[in-house]
């Protein structure tokens, strides 16, 4: 039984619009022109993980144990939850998505911000994975994963534009309060 894609559906409330006439979210212009993140992104791509999906070698053990860790840290709230060991880079996560939410309490976005490299670096690892195997990925035994991250996968406007607007609403209308280095930390330090 496939398991369908947290990014497959996204609250409808939690869409918002942004002013006609805006040329670029500040959040994407950010995502592709920030040098920090441009390097965070390229060590990405150095990961066991992608490198072990790229060249074929990712360990399924290895694989499994990291989905369990990610379905125990989205599931923390079941009991199943404590019977799965954490490794230290879900723990530091966790950390600092708790100290981001804890700081930010009264500016709600900057948590927003912290879960934006999430919702953007899949879908960039998934274009790098199809572009680095060719036709290729199509027959490889993580295909499965690449095609649900692929940024064209459903729905039509994803998560990371959606989530940009949501940030590009806030800016505007919390002008005051917006900091930018604040923000642009956030997003950098996400632990990708």
């Amino acid at each position: 039984m496939a398991v369908p894609n947290p990014r497959a559906s996204y609250p409808e409330e939690a869409i918002v619009s942004v002013p006609d006439g805006l040329e670029a979210r500040w959040l994407t212009t950010l995502w592709e022109t920030d040098e920090e993140i441009k390097k965070l992104i390229e060590e990405a791509k150095q990961t066991k993980f992608v490198k072990g999906i790229a060249d074929g070698t990712l360990d399924p053990q290895a694989f499994a144990i990291y989905t369990l860790q990610d379905a125990s840290y989205l599931a923390s709230a079941l009991p199943i939850g404590s019977a799965i060991k954490l490794g230290r880079a879900v723990t530091d996560y966790i950390s600092f998505k708790t100290s981001v939410l804890a700081h930010f309490k009264d500016k709600p976005y900057y948590y927003a911000l912290a879960n934006y490299a999430c919702f953007r670096l899949w879908p960039d690892m998934s274009s790098y994975l199809q572009k680095e195997l060719g036709d290729s990925w199509e027959k490889s035994v993580s295909q499965g994963w690449i095609r649900e991250n692929a940024p064209s996968a459903p729905p039509e406007l994803g998560p990371p534009e959606h989530l940009a607007d949501l940030i590009e609403a806030c800016k505007i209308t919390d002008a005051g309060e917006f900091d930018e280095e604040t923000a642009t930390g956030i997003v950098s330090c996400s632990h990708f």
